[in-house]
């Protein structure tokens, strides 16, 4: 049980971690560009996985998975050089602070690929998301601490429609993502060799979704070069898919 409880609480810490950049990050740049960013964990995972990956499999990478993230990583850095949130293109503050959050989350993915074939998924995902609960809310005491306010006043501050958001957050991409995350990387490594398929090549089509919810729900514009990164980082994605 100790060592259920460990692994829950390292992947929980790292992923929270991943979680307060990304929102930060969010909040000084576009969404689309932020998927584009996130895409990078397309170069980040299977160089993590290499170096720190837990078994023989999960170290070795094929070469057209090496491809496949190179190609995703220029396409990510063609269509943030001339994006709008940094003054003249380039990286801002929200671009940077997503970047760290993409590590974080490259980080989880290849570390969870040992703990997933440690212990069953029906009992690590629930202890991460209790440890994850516990580490948010040690982030908001710790916030309403140093800033003299309190919780209770910052949570009532949030609408109904925010509620709402978290709620359906915290049952859609927390509870089932995370159960389903578990399971599938019991099998799946997170870049492994030429004769497995590769977890990191269904998180490929993030930015494809996110641009169709930030057009539909958000209404924010999407940039031509934008849309070709998109298009080159799910192409590159099924390259690095075909295998064998």
């Amino acid at each position: 049980m100790t060592g259920l409880a460990e692994a829950a609480l390292e992947l929980a810490a790292v992923g929270t971690a991943g979680t307060l950049f990304n929102t930060w990050g969010i909040e000084h740049t576009t969404v689309v560009r932020a998927a584009l960013l996130l895409a990078s964990i397309n170069v980040l995972t299977p160089l993590l996985s290499a170096t720190i990956g837990s078994s023989r499999q999960d170290r070795t990478v094929a070469p057209e998975t090496w491809l496949g993230c190179l190609v995703s990583f220029g396409a990510t850095a063609w269509a943030t050089a001339g994006g709008a949130s940094g003054e003249g293109g380039g990286l801002g503050p929200g671009d940077l602070s997503v970047l760290a959050a993409t590590l974080c989350y490259a980080t989880v993915k290849v570390r969870l690929a040992d703990k997933a074939r440690t212990y069953a998924a029906e009992a690590l995902a629930p202890a991460r998301l209790f440890f994850s609960a516990l580490c948010a809310l040690a982030v908001l005491g710790l916030r309403c601490g140093l800033g003299g306010a309190d919780a209770g006043a910052e949570l009532g501050r949030l609408p109904a429609e925010a509620w709402g958001l978290l709620l359906f957050s915290a049952v859609a991409p927390g509870v089932v993502a995370t159960l389903l995350q578990a399971k599938g990387q019991r099998v799946v490594p997170p870049a492994p060799p030429r004769t497995k398929a590769q977890a990191q090549t269904i998180y490929a089509g993030v930015p494809l979704f996110a641009a169709c919810y930030s057009l539909v729900v958000l209404g924010e514009p999407i940039e031509d070069r934008e849309v070709v990164a998109g298009v080159a980082i799910v192409a590159a994605a099924a390259l690095s898919a075909k295998t064998g």
